[in-house]
């Protein structure tokens, strides 16, 4: 694999592509065998006998298991309940048996005729595909009646694979952060050129759009440039964290500006009388940021 793709790949570019399986409910089935294999393995198998307990004591241990199982089921049954509907369920049709596709290409046309309206009743990809006398449509109904899938038009099977290799992200938040903390570790960034990383369009954007500001930026870009002028920037020079003897190195000053900026520094408590000119030198800093 790492021949083909290239050096540093780790994990199967189909890897996530669990979309039909998804639609078909097949996490639930997972769940129900894990719980089944681990209640075995707890009543015969050697982890009861690893651990024995008395009776009483065994009792209330399955019992908190069973909760922790019935809580973990219904909140994948409550995030998770999206892709038993529309336009998620299409992906179902995209499963590896002709014949469980075939059912759930039934339940897709039987979900749509409840309320066959445009949008916003639906998607716009459920209307595009499932609306009356669609292309897709018209196969779908053939399929459902019998017809081999690989003998369906190639729109249909165009679909189908698109169905088949979609990939599957619980929230695009979490994608977002995924993908963060895969390029973070792959090429060793840190959390400020990531945090920079999503800001420098925005600025590209307002740069653009309202050219005269360049100047200005250039201006606070060349004042705060080098860490170690911010505490005099600031007012906070005078700050324990900083004027102690020996410096501190420079790679310990962005730590050490965001503990005293946003007051989790450890000596906050013996230096409180720096708390109104931090929270002001902090409001002028923004308030000069948005005139900016």
């Amino acid at each position: 694999m790492q021949h083909h793709y290239g050096l540093g790949t780790r994990i199967c570019p189909a890897a996530g592509k669990k979309a039909p399986e998804m639609a078909a409910g097949r996490l639930h089935e997972v769940l129900k065998f894990a719980w089944d294999e681990f209640n075995t393995e707890l009543l015969f198998g050697d982890l009861g006998c690893m651990y024995p307990l008395a009776r009483d004591q065994m009792e209330f241990f399955k019992a908190e298991i069973s909760r922790a199982y019935t809580s973990l089921e219904t909140i994948m049954v409550v995030k998770c309940s999206y892709w038993s509907r529309l336009p998620w369920l299409l992906c179902a049709l995209a499963l590896v048996d002709e014949d469980e596709a075939r059912v759930f290409a039934g339940r897709i046309i039987e979900a749509f005729n409840q309320d066959p309206r445009p949008p916003p009743v639906h998607h716009q990809i459920t209307w595009n595909l499932m609306r009356p006398g669609s292309p897709f449509r018209i196969e779908l109904e053939l399929f459902h009646a019998g017809k081999p899938r690989l003998q369906c038009s190639d729109y249909f099977l165009f679909w189908i694979a698109v169905f088949r290799f979609l990939p599957i992200v619980e929230t695009t938040i979490e994608e977002k952060h995924s993908r963060a903390s895969l390029a973070a570790k792959a090429h060793h960034l840190g959390l400020t050129r990531i945090s920079l990383s999503n800001r420098l369009p925005l600025l590209e954007r307002l740069l653009a759009r309202e050219p005269g500001k360049l100047d200005a930026f250039l201006h606070c870009f060349e004042a705060t440039r080098k860490l170690t002028q911010v505490p005099s920037d600031f007012g906070f020079e005078a700050h324990l964290s900083f004027s102690s003897r020996p410096a501190p190195p420079f790679w310990k000053y962005p730590k050490l500006l965001a503990d005293v900026m946003y007051h989790k520094s450890v000596c906050f408590n013996e230096f409180c009388f720096f708390y109104s000119g931090c929270c002001l030198c902090r409001q002028t800093f923004e308030l000069h940021c948005l005139e900016v």
